[in-house]
């Protein structure tokens, strides 16, 4: 297990004097002491006099985010004038919103104030948020994607980096892979004016020329604004030709290895995992791999658990097959392109409540996705690259707690996968155990759900199922309530659609031939679904407990456990 280093924050022993405001928020926010890769990296950056660029390698999880966060706000807590004096970028909305939400938290009663700039929202309305009519800045911090950042530098009047003293990049592999409007030319070119530009930037920028940063050695007025680049990632680089990209190229290199140590630049583990990780693989064929993966999840129990696939189209798939074998299928989601920001945080929100224990999402989405607390990570196709199998186990065992992580291997996959580890000086993955035996018990349940997949796909693709419709699913053969028997296997999709094969026979006789009559709004914060099926005659009642899972029927009228009266039904 990670230990974490006990810290008084008033007045600590590695000479760290925080403003009390800040010591307050801290301690609100439950932190109490610091990871290794903090008590290493934040005295260093808080050290009177230090300008040096950092590289911070450490596993995801490790504490990185406050590695910056905490000096920032220190470092500006008792500026006079409001400015732009540091900017975070990182490569997805979500973690945009993370970070401020981190920032928020310790910049609490200070006169500090955080802004962001991100895609899917009003672009108008942001820049109202960042500079007023003068061209004052009304931001302190700025956390940002890179994309964005650029469209406030080339439309917004009066923004400017010019007063920056912090520029960090988190996940750093990523944005310094991707171009996103070769943003790292046009930040420098903000945050050093030209003579050639620094007229048309007065005339939008409130200003003092004393202030203007230019190259070393070009400012007449000898006005020294430092800067400090922070570049963090958990597979960090060590291309000379990225890190003088981003004018970096003597960076100070800073990584923790099992021993909590610092290690030397020589010695630095470029793909690190947290040592409270255990790593196993299951070995199957292609057609086996939705089979052992249902007994994994059995094995697993209650735990949140995060499935990865190698596409959008698999997710989706594999997702849908998950909610139709599901005792609770609103308890399986889909982290995908088809959710809006909103429904992203809200299904992060139901990962943190308990409500949703699995999660399906391709490594596109995976990256800045914050879920606390996961147990499990599967990878249900093995990673194409060393930096994506880091990525994705480092979902779990974050923060010093324990964590699992499965990897499915069709056969002649393990020597594919067992050189890629190598390449991060790791032993090829020990086998996983799986319960042969009970795998098989779970058979006839899997073929009823593969075939229902098939119909749901179908309804999805003739626009009668929205993508992202929930799912409930009745399942099973035996006296419910009564006298009503459920033979066979009815799945209920959406509002009042039905696919699936099976009879309610009792009283009431209603045959293969299903007719909805009534039927609940959906399952989304729904405790109930029910569907009605009538012969003609009478009613024929079908319910889930959308909470527990529990199957619940009745002829003819609801009873009691639906907590609905027949009236409701629109019967008697």
């Amino acid at each position: 297990m990670a230990t974490t280093t006990e810290v008084h924050w008033s007045k600590t022993e590695y000479g760290l004097d925080l403003d009390p405001t800040l010591c307050k928020n801290l301690e609100a926010s439950g932190i109490h002491s610091f990871f290794p890769i903090q008590h290493i990296t934040i005295p260093k950056i808080l050290a009177t006099g230090y300008t040096k660029d950092l590289c911070i390698n450490a596993p995801t999880g490790s504490g990185k985010t406050m590695v910056y966060c905490l000096p920032i706000v220190q470092r500006l807590v008792n500026r006079v004038f409001r400015r732009l004096r540091a900017v975070v970028i990182v490569p997805s909305r979500d973690l945009v919103v993370q970070v401020k939400k981190v920032l928020d938290g310790l910049v609490l009663g200070t006169p500090l104030t955080v802004g962001v700039a991100m895609g899917q929202s009003n672009f108008t309305a942001e820049q109202r948020t960042l500079t007023d009519a003068k061209g004052n800045s009304l931001v302190d911090i700025l956390v940002a994607t890179p994309g964005r950042l650029v469209d406030h530098l080339e439309q917004t009047p009066g923004f400017t980096l010019q007063h920056v003293q912090f520029v960090v990049v988190d996940e750093a592999d990523r944005l310094l892979n991707q171009s996103y409007q070769d943003w790292i030319t046009k930040l420098y070119n903000s945050i050093y004016v030209t003579e050639s530009s620094l007229e048309n930037l007065n005339r939008g920028t409130a200003l003092h020329p004393a202030t203007i940063r230019r190259p070393d050695g070009k400012n007449p007025h000898r006005i020294r604004i430092p800067l400090i680049r922070i570049l963090l990632s958990a597979t960090l680089t060590r291309n000379p030709r990225k890190l003088a990209a981003i004018g970096m190229p003597h960076a100070e290199l800073v990584t923790v290895n099992e021993e909590l140590n610092v290690a030397s630049e020589s010695k630095v583990n470029l793909f690190a995992t947290p040592a409270n990780l255990e790593e196993g693989m299951v070995e199957c064929e292609a057609a086996e791999k939705p089979l052992v993966l249902l007994e994994l999840l059995h094995s697993f129990g209650d735990q949140l658990t995060i499935i990865f696939t190698s596409s959008i189209n698999a997710t989706h798939r594999l997702c849908r097959l998950l909610q139709l074998y599901a005792t609770n299928p609103e308890s399986v989601r889909e982290y995908s392109s088809t959710l809006n920001q909103k429904q992203r945080s809200q299904l992060v929100q139901a990962c943190h409540r308990g409500t949703i224990k699995i999660v399906v999402c391709s490594d596109a989405m995976a990256r800045g996705m914050d879920i606390a607390h996961v147990e499990n990570v599967v990878n249900y196709d093995v990673p194409p690259y060393i930096k994506t199998y880091i990525h994705r186990v480092g979902r779990t065992a974050r923060a010093g707690r324990a964590g699992r992580a499965v990897t499915l291997v069709k056969k002649g996959q393990t020597k594919g996968l067992s050189r890629m580890l190598a390449k991060a000086e790791k032993a090829p993955l020990p086998v996983y155990p799986v319960d042969a035996e009970h795998m098989q018990t779970l058979v006839p349940r899997y073929t009823v759900c593969l075939a229902s997949l098939k119909e749901t796909l179908a309804k999805e693709k003739a626009g009668h199922l929205g993508l992202t419709t929930g799912i409930s699913v009745v399942v099973g053969t035996g006296v419910i309530v009564g006298t009503v028997v459920i033979v066979g296997t009815v799945v209920i999709v959406g509002t009042g659609v039905v696919v699936g094969t099976g009879v309610v026979v009792g009283t009431c006789v209603v045959s293969s031939s299903w007719v909805p009559v009534i039927a609940t709004e959906g399952l989304s914060g729904v405790a109930l679904t029910v569907v009605v099926f009538s012969d003609g005659l009478s009613l024929a009642c079908v319910g889930v407990d959308a909470f527990d899972g529990t199957v619940m029927a009745g002829v003819g009228a609801m009873v009691d456990a639906f907590g609905a009266s027949v009236d409701a039904l629109g019967g008697k």
